[in-house]
């Protein structure tokens, strides 16, 4: 039993080295199938320390020297990509209904919850979170919308292409995302 634990945690600690990297070194080391470096990812960033796809769960995830950041992207009624995982924000806010119910000035005056508890966070848009990880993390984008083009013209416009992956199980959205 003692050797798998020592296994994860050399395998964690040559994470946390490479993650101390540019985005291109770990674009790099990501596409080489003969690279021996493990790559850490956070999911929804660095959520059990912060609430869940928010800045300071992004900036904390790229302080620890996290190399992917899995991120939920939605859209709002107004047309602006918005963090969210769930399908409503009723569990991590203290609204409740769907992210495209609402406009942007309207999700901003819910406050996110983290364990439960009410925090002084709102929820944040794409473009914030990319502005917060350019450079310096890559961003597994996990589709939760079939509104792929405000998200697409978001990565566009802070010259992210090369440091975001797009995640959906459906072929025809990656598709599209890829032909975009």
């Amino acid at each position: 039993m003692k050797k798998p634990i020592g296994l994860l945690v050399l395998l964690l600690f040559a994470g946390t080295l490479s993650a101390q990297q540019t985005t291109d070194n770990i674009l790099k080391e990501f596409l080489n199938s003969n690279s021996n470096i493990v790559l850490v990812a956070a999911h929804r960033a660095s959520h059990l320390d912060y609430p869940e796809n928010s800045i300071p769960a992004i900036q904390h995830a790229i302080e620890i020297g996290v190399d992917i950041i899995e991120l939920d992207v939605k859209v709002t009624k107004d047309g602006i990509p918005v963090l969210m995982h769930d399908g409503t924000i009723n569990r991590t806010t203290t609204g409740t209904g769907k992210p495209s119910d609402y406009t942007l000035e309207e999700l901003r005056k819910f406050h996110l919850k983290h364990k439960g508890i009410v925090t002084d966070e709102i929820i944040p848009t794409f473009d914030e979170a990319l502005q917060h990880t350019k450079g310096k993390a890559m961003v597994d984008i996990d589709l939760k919308t079939d509104q792929l083009d405000p998200i697409i013209e978001v990565v566009k416009k802070n010259g992210c292409e090369n440091q975001v992956f797009f995640f959906d199980s459906d072929y025809n959205a990656l598709q599209h995302v890829r032909h975009a």
